[in-house]
């Protein structure tokens, strides 16, 4: 099958430019579909389809009526392995010492890709947000809003103190981070929330402390191995006071392992199903759907439907 013919629609929508290259027939590696191979322009219709060598024969020059293509399609997008043309704008986005990143990736990569590069440019400019930060490579996103409630100062509960140089052990905020971090890395979205909206009296209303990936929840590091269920126990109570203060209705939860030892799939299945029953059996009308894992170190986000 060494010949390739061009075919347009030939419809009253088919440009002349198009319709001139009707019929052409070429061998598939001529330098004609270099400049030629379908796509031709915005909203192109043509195809190039194969034929056999024992039927066909190359169409001369001198019956060819060469177009002028426009110059972002005057490639082929398959020999050089493309999806988009090196003149595509979002291509012109990308700093030129960036652009190779996106070489191997799909176009709905590309794309989740670069609607996080324009989400860290305008955050950037926003005061409201700090630590802000992208990676080019993975489209990770991150960013913490200024109203972020901290916790930590030398009152507050600390946690893995085997795990930590000092042996002072991490706050709450600081494993926060930590999550907030490996999700980062995984090429996630991920902002920590304003914690400091109030209500008519003046008093701090309750408040999702994540955005993951456009979607709102509460986090929960876990810092044993036996509490999964009262955890989610625990979280179910606070969503549950979060839509009777605010009306926002969450239904879901991020749990984070910072000692990844601590997580067993099983149990996290077991204990989920405990707490569907639990819920049931208390009569509570709040109900977590999705819990979202995080484990310290790994590369994948772990996502688990009640």
């Amino acid at each position: 099958m060494p010949y390739l013919q061009y075919q347009a629609v030939m419809d009253s929508n088919t440009r002349e430019e198009h319709a001139a290259l009707n019929g052409v027939i070429r061998r598939i590696d001529d330098k004609f579909w270099d400049t030629y191979m379908p796509p031709n322009g915005w909203g192109c219709r043509c195809e190039a389809i194969q034929l056999p060598g024992s039927f066909y024969s190359e169409t001369p020059d001198k019956d060819i009526d060469f177009p002028t293509v426009p110059t972002m399609f005057r490639i082929n997008f398959g020999k050089q392995s493309l999806a988009f043309p090196p003149s595509h704008p979002y291509f012109k986005r990308l700093p030129e010492d960036q652009q190779h990143l996106l070489k191997e990736k799909s176009r709905q990569e590309i794309r989740r890709i670069l609607s996080n590069a324009e989400q860290y440019k305008k955050l950037k400019q926003d005061n409201n947000y700090t630590d802000v930060k992208f990676n080019w490579t993975t489209g990770g996103l991150k960013a913490t809003h200024k109203g972020h409630i901290s916790h930590d100062s030398d009152k507050e509960e600390r946690f893995f103190k085997e795990l930590t140089k000092d042996g002072k052990g991490l706050s709450s905020t600081q494993l926060e981070k930590f999550c907030q971090d490996n999700l980062f890395r995984m090429g996630h979205r991920v902002y920590l929330r304003d914690e400091s909206q109030k209500d008519m009296d003046g008093k701090i209303l309750p408040a999702l402390d994540i955005e993951l990936d456009g979607k709102a929840m509460d986090i929960r590091s876990i810092t044993s191995a036996n509490n999964y269920g009262r955890s989610l126990c625990v979280k179910n109570s606070q969503l549950g006071r979060i839509k009777k203060k605010t009306g926002y209705a969450g239904d879901s939860v991020c749990l984070y392992f910072h000692n990844p030892a601590m997580f067993s799939n099983d149990k996290l299945i077991n204990d989920a199903e405990w707490y569907k029953n639990y819920i049931v059996e208390c009569g509570s009308t709040q109900r977590i759907k999705h819990i979202y894992v995080v484990i310290n170190g790994e590369k994948k986000l772990i996502r688990h439907d009640i």
